[in-house]
Order: structure tokens, then sequence, then C-alpha cells
């Protein structure tokens, strides 16, 4: 489980509700400028944004968000959630899995969201707005850009399985080392 950090609601008059409460933002804060709202804007149905740093500058989240529409079919504002990319990188460890190195939350276009061998270098980097890098793994990443499902490759002593996470076209790939892993058997 990943445990939420915000849910919240934002309008395009400016005004937003989160919950937890945590008190006031700074002077000139405007929810419409914010990477997670810009993101979602006027997006229908489900929208995952990139990584982003919090007003505070501390922390890295990731955004979900969907928007909220009138009856004219008017842009009104969204609501969401956001995630701590540290405590998302944490679900994704596999320590129970013998051989286990590595796993990277991908988006379609192999470009890396969540890699947990340095979500806390990434946590530290100092851009507001994180810059996604391409799976370095060639192979994989042509298989997720052509749209496959699932499957493995090998390089080396390493084995690559992926799968794609269907709700939001994204992909889970996970590295093992297949020594270790023949070793546990």
């Amino acid at each position: 489980r990943v445990p939420l950090l915000w849910v919240y609601a934002a309008f395009e008059s400016g005004l937003m509700i989160n919950y937890p409460g945590h008190g006031s933002y700074p002077p000139g804060y405007d929810p419409r400028s914010r990477p997670w709202y810009r993101g979602g804007r006027g997006v229908r149905g489900h929208h995952w944004g990139a990584p982003y740093r919090d007003v505070s500058g501390k922390t890295l989240q990731l955004p979900a968000s969907r928007a909220l529409f009138d009856e004219n079919k008017t842009h009104i504002g969204l609501v969401g959630i956001d995630v701590k990319l540290v405590d998302l990188a944490k679900s994704l460890r596999m320590e129970s899995l013998a051989g286990w190195t590595r796993t990277y939350l991908v988006d379609s276009r192999a470009m890396i969201i969540v890699d947990t061998g340095d979500s806390a270098k990434r946590e530290h980097a100092e851009d507001d707005t994180l810059k996604l890098e391409r799976l370095p793994i060639v192979e994989v990443a042509k298989h997720i850009e052509a749209k496959r499902r699932l499957g493995t490759t090998r390089r080396g002593h390493q084995r690559f399985a992926y799968t794609r996470l269907d709700v939001i076209d994204w992909y889970v790939v996970a590295v093992i080392d297949e020594d270790r892993f023949r070793a546990s058997l």
C-alpha cells in the first residue's frame, strides 16, 4: 500500500480544499499554477502527472487527478491525490523475490517515473519538476513503446520482466539477478 499524502479539490476560481489541512500557503500561492493542476486541467478521465516538488520544496510527489466539468462541459477544476515518490518506490521493492535488484515504474514512452535504485537521489534533486529519463534497458524500452502487454528479456546474468498496468498505461519492470535466483531454488 502507498499512503496518500494529500487529497484535494482545486477550482478555476483559485479556491483549493485539501486534506489533511496544514495551515496556510505562502503569499501568492495559486493552485492553478502548480504542475499537478496544469497537467490535469481539462483532461478527460484519470490523469497521472509527472512527479513534481511540493510548494515547500521538500518532497517529490506523484499526482493523480480527474478534471471536473460543468453541465456545459466547461472545465471548472479538478480533484486529485498525491503520493510521495519515495513511498511509491518503497512499495515497488521486491526483497522477498530471490535475486531481485531493482524495479522501475515507467510510462508508455519508457520514461522512468520511479526507480527503486535512485529514489533518494531523485528526492534531493533541486528541480521543481522531475526530469524524466529513458529506461536504460533498450530491449524492454522497445517492447514498451510497441505496447506489448508483458514479457521478459535477458542480458548477461540479468533477467528483465515487465508488465503493463492497464489503469494508467504504465509498466512495472523488475530486474532479477538470475544467478541469485537460481541459487535460491
